[in-house]
């Protein structure tokens, strides 16, 4: 009897929590390129700040995130993170689509983009689909005053 009286209660209160969530979930994508050396490193740091980062805000995806690890991480192989938004799943094709015949992110990112064989911009590349839990649709920004620069976030 007292498990029924719980699981009532429990049941209410998901329903009750869940009444307010009219909106709907985003879904991200998290985007893990591994490099090796600081020319890499230059030339994904000038794509993102450059071109990606810019064209996805020129395309109303803001709030993107770009993370890596700190100047004292002595791994050979470095990381470095992107997380995008994205307000559906068909958001991320139609920008995708839309990246492909747009000159300024084409010119901005040319070094990324043109890069040859010999010069790979990265030695691995993962992107990670997502959607956001049903108890938390939308992922909140941050309200840290501190400088960008001088976070630690942990994995």
């Amino acid at each position: 009897m007292l498990q029924r009286i719980l699981g009532c209660l429990l049941l209410t209160t998901l329903s009750i929590c869940c009444m307010g969530q009219s909106k709907s979930r985003e879904f991200y994508e998290l985007r893990i390129y591994s490099y090796t050396d600081s020319s890499q490193e230059r030339v994904l740091d000038g794509y993102l700040e450059k071109a990606l980062i810019p064209a996805l805000a020129r395309r109303k995806v803001i709030h993107v995130g770009a993370f890596k690890a700190i100047s004292n991480d002595t791994g050979k192989v470095k990381t470095l993170y992107v997380l995008i938004p994205y307000s559906s799943f068909a958001q991320s094709a139609d920008i995708t689509r839309a990246l492909a015949k747009d000159a300024a992110y084409q010119s901005a990112g040319s070094g990324y983009l043109d890069a040859g064989f010999a010069t790979p911009p990265y030695t691995r590349m993962q992107s990670i689909f997502l959607e956001a839990f049903p108890m938390a649709p939308v992922a909140l920004v941050s309200r840290l005053k501190s400088p960008l620069a001088d976070r630690v976030y942990e994995l």
